[in-house]
């Protein structure tokens, strides 16, 4: 000890030195809620400094960071560290940690800090220790490998016992994480942990809403701007715990939001778990009550993810029939176009121009036609008899919150080579066949719930096709202007050798199959 003790004080008054701190600090905590905090790691090291007559200088700090195998964010004050012992910056002859896992709970980290340290000549201080590491010694760099690999093996040990709990407590439907917006925790009175999710009535009304507008067929871009007319804002809630200064100000919520929201499966009493290792996705009924019906919620998750719909709906459609008509010569869809004409009136067309007609003529036809099919009482008994038993229709959608969590899993996936980008690509193109499948699976158990809406309202079909969003009424045309149902419109082109206009009732061609 004594001959530490005399190699510290010659540091400190080797007049080389004389420009350098003595030390520096590296804190860390990972996470700020608990532990030693930064404060108490400062306080600490700063007595251990002035107990050897250090001189600190500036320190680095890793606020809210692990440093373990499993952690996902950068240390970006102990990456600047290794820079600095590397390019000869850090400016000091000690590195101070308040214990050895500060510095990293990684084997390979905390070799190559010791080799950095070694070949610059810095010492290591732990101060949970009193101790100063000279790695020059091979018996002191003995000890802090020793220690790391107790380090990793403790995190490997927390991490396990983590997923084995998370897993136990999943199947059991218990709560986890953040509640969900509209959602609060209630706490174990005695523990003070984590008990239960209830309704917060406060704000509830937004998720409430939004599943109720999605399912009678509103786009996210019109329930953004319903919410911010009747003020509903995303902000603050109490019993969130925010890091000092990053409380969220209140601000509207915008479609992206509203998306993620209408994702969440705890709002109907969910519980999913995605097992770690067999990467397989459970739900899993919650210990909770739901806020929005379990029909409701599937309900939803077909309509926002039905094949060719825009996550984002940057655009809201203007029209009921465009890209469910057809044009007759091409098969392709139909648009609207004021393209040529002196009165502006709008025209159907399609992408390459074969056909041109009014589209007030065609609508005139084909509206109501396609509401006269489905007020009669057989059509309505038809479609509202399309429910399987709920066994049935929970595989379906089991299976589908499988195949689309394995797709965002593999969409989120790095290949390291062309061979392993092409597998990836054939996988991710696979599943989308699979799931869309599986769409098509769940459409034929139950009723599409655009129509349920538009079936199960008090009034008649014809108020309720008025009432409903333009994004409600293209739906339930794509649904119903099919070869299976009331037939596919289909638009002619016009007689080249008639000089009269052609009545539009006789350009539209319906095609059915038996």
């Amino acid at each position: 000890m004594a001959t530490q003790t005399a190699h510290i004080g010659a540091l400190i008054t080797n007049p080389t030195s004389a420009a350098l701190s003595d030390a520096r600090e590296y804190r860390r905590l990972s996470d700020d809620r608990g532990g030693n905090s930064i404060q108490e790691q400062a306080d600490g090291n700063k007595e251990a400094a002035d107990g050897q007559s250090w001189n600190l200088g500036a320190p680095y700090v890793d606020a809210d960071r692990s440093a373990s195998s499993f952690a996902t964010r950068k240390r970006d004050d102990f990456e600047r560290l290794i820079s600095d012992l590397e390019t000869g910056n850090f400016g000091a002859r000690i590195l101070m940690l308040w214990e050895s896992s500060r510095g990293s709970r990684k084997v390979s980290e905390w070799a190559r800090l010791i080799d950095l340290c070694r070949a610059v000549h810095v010492m290591i201080w732990v101060t949970t220790h009193g101790r100063l590491y000279d790695m020059e010694k091979w018996s002191d760099r003995k000890v802090l490998l020793g220690e790391a690999i107790e380090n990793e093996g403790e995190s490997e040990r927390i991490s396990v016992r983590g997923r084995r709990t998370a897993a136990s407590q999943a199947k059991l439907g218990r709560p986890h994480g953040l509640a969900p917006y509209g959602l609060m925790p209630t706490y174990d009175p005695k523990t003070g942990k984590l008990d239960n999710w209830i309704e917060d009535e406060a704000i509830s009304i937004v998720p409430k809403e939004l599943f109720r507008l999605l399912e009678k067929g509103y786009s996210l871009r019109a329930i953004e701007r319903l919410f911010l007319k009747r003020g509903y804002l995303n902000g603050p809630r109490p019993y969130v715990k925010y890091k000092e200064g990053k409380e969220p100000k209140e601000r509207p919520f915008t479609r992206h939001n509203l998306r993620n929201m209408a994702t969440r499966h705890a709002y109907a009493g969910v519980r999913v778990h995605t097992d770690p290792e067999s990467g397989k996705t459970e739900e899993i009924q919650g210990t909770w009550d739901w806020i929005v019906s379990p029909e409701r919620f599937y309900n939803v998750q077909r309509i926002i993810n039905a094949p060719g719909r825009n996550p984002a709906e940057s655009r809201e459609p203007k029209y009921e029939l465009t890209m469910t008509l057809k044009c007759d010569p091409c098969g392709g869809p139909i648009t609207v176009t004021r393209a040529n004409l002196k009165s502006h009136r709008e025209s159907y067309t399609c992408r390459d121009g074969h056909v041109f007609i009014a589209k007030a003529d065609v609508d005139a036809i084909v509206i109501p036609a396609m509401l006269g099919y489905l007020a009669r009482p057989d059509v309505y008994e038809m479609l509202t008899a399309r429910k399987a038993d709920d066994e049935n229709v929970r595989k379906v959608r089991a299976d589908l919150a499988q195949a689309r969590a394995n797709r965002e899993e593999m969409e989120k996936a790095t290949p390291e080579s062309l061979s392993e980008a092409r597998v990836l690509a054939r996988s991710i193109e696979a599943l989308a066949d699979k799931i869309a499948g599986l769409e098509e699976q769940e459409r034929g158990l139950t009723l599409p719930p655009v129509l349920a809406s538009l079936l199960g309202a008090a009034e008649s079909v014809e108020e309720s096709w008025e009432k409903a969003p333009i994004s409600a009424r293209r739906e339930i045309a794509k649904i119903i202007l099919t070869p299976q149902l009331f037939g596919e419109a289909r638009i002619l082109r016009a007689p080249r050798d008639v000089f009269d206009p052609v009545p539009a009732s006789e350009r539209i061609d319906w095609r059915r199959v038996a």
